[in-house]
């Protein structure tokens, strides 16, 4: 681990983007793999089992089938041909190269986790060296990787995204990739499979691209607007053709869910949810992510300072973050850890980047820094060790338990 340091800080002292970044993605790359559970245990929820094996069973049988798992999953429901599942194809269509690599060497014709554990594990590494290249482009060398690190240690993208293929690492690499091309203006083809990916894994990211596309074309930017939105007919062109041949209909059981929850939503309910999102003592971004919550509030003098594509994914984190809620629980029926939060919080790093900035300049903020990331880092490490239950739950009586 101290080497793995060494070399990131190395590579940083180097000035060189494209070495900070290589080295963040071992480091990280490394931590992951030594804490990761490849067998399937525990941390793999019928959520993440849902979209990892049917990709197994795509490159082993070449179809979707998941009638003799349909009692292993709530999300394997029926479909045009047999059951099938009904989470969006975006972290399964992820696993299936990570399958078809191992197939010569590992024996599939049994229940096999490890594939897609290595594909979470890479795609959040990757997530977080481009992230850091995107900061390199708005702070100094060791601020990118102070707020990089930050993201990849202290905060659930170490035990959610690269613990299991979730969607929301896949999710972090898009938005990651979207930073990048945005305050870099390079390699704008970029935006177009990074929109498709994101909405083939969880299409209520269509909120902040949605948000970002509109600034893009209020500022005249077309071509990156063009890109996006190519991408984005991707992506809604893929889901629509998933769902017809998974159900024969156009919208599946599970955008169905999804919608369904809002209607019936009061503004009480809403705003509980909010508040239980934010402080829930076991699940709340301020309790288990203090430092990117407080780097957020002391970023906030300075948001004029930010590059107008940082303010603008600021914003835009805000609104899925909004309206996310209002489709959801906030809780993902965790006694601990919080994961629909992941796609804001990358879209605030640039925000939360300014925030450390001002925090080292000051004694109680550069104290308050170490507490709040020491706590986060150990928090996680709990989680992804399995002793968080230490930790016992959230109390009951809170207003916004019933809600969670």
């Amino acid at each position: 681990m101290h080497g793995g340091f060494s070399l990131v800080m190395a590579s940083v002292r180097d000035h060189s983007p494209g070495k900070g970044a290589r080295a963040v993605f071992l480091l990280l790359l490394a931590v992951y793999a030594v804490t990761a559970d490849f067998e399937g245990g525990d941390r793999h929820n019928v959520d993440t089992y849902s979209s990892t094996m049917p990709a197994q069973r795509l490159v082993t049988h070449g179809d979707l089938d998941m009638t003799e798992f349909r009692e292993r999953s709530p999300w394997f429901v029926p479909g045009r041909d047999g059951y099938v599942t009904d989470r969006p194809p975006g972290p399964t269509l992820v696993a299936v190269p990570f399958y078809l690599i191992v197939r010569p060497f590992v024996p599939l014709d049994r229940e096999v986790a490890g594939p897609s554990v290595v594909a979470a594990i890479v795609v959040t590494a990757g997530a977080m060296s481009t992230l850091y290249l995107a900061l390199r482009h708005l702070a100094s060398p060791a601020l990118a990787l102070m707020t990089t690190l930050t993201y990849g240690l202290a905060t659930p993208t170490w035990s959610i995204s690269a613990t299991a293929l979730w969607p929301h690492g896949p999710n972090q690499l898009a938005i990651a990739v979207t930073l990048l091309v945005l305050v870099s203006r390079r390699r704008l083809w970029l935006l177009a499979p990074a929109t498709a990916l994101a909405l083939l894994t969880r299409p209520i990211i269509i909120v902040p691209l949605g948000v970002i596309g509109a600034w893009l074309l209020l500022r005249r930017r077309f071509h990156e607007a063009a890109w996006m939105t190519g991408g984005g007919v991707v992506g809604i062109v893929g889901l629509v053709g998933w769902n017809l041949m998974q159900f024969g209909v156009v919208r599946s059981p599970y955008t169905s869910a999804f919608l369904e929850r809002s209607t019936d939503l009061s503004g009480d309910v809403y705003l509980l949810r909010l508040l239980g999102s934010l402080l829930d003592p076991q699940r709340g971004l301020l309790f288990v992510t203090p430092l990117v919550v407080i780097a957020v509030i002391a970023g906030v003098r300075g948001f004029r300072q930010l590059a107008p594509e940082a303010r603008i994914a600021a914003f835009a984190g805000v609104a899925y973050l909004l309206v996310h809620i209002a489709f959801n629980r906030f809780s993902s029926a965790m006694p601990r850890n919080y994961r629909y939060s992941l796609e804001t919080i990358t879209l605030l790093a640039p925000l939360v980047g300014v925030g450390l900035e001002r925090m080292r300049h000051s004694t109680w903020g550069s104290t308050l820094a170490w507490l709040a990331g020491g706590w986060a880092f150990v928090f996680q490490l709990l989680l992804v060790f399995e002793l968080d239950a230490v930790l016992g739950t959230s109390p009951t009586w809170l207003p916004w338990s019933l809600n969670a």
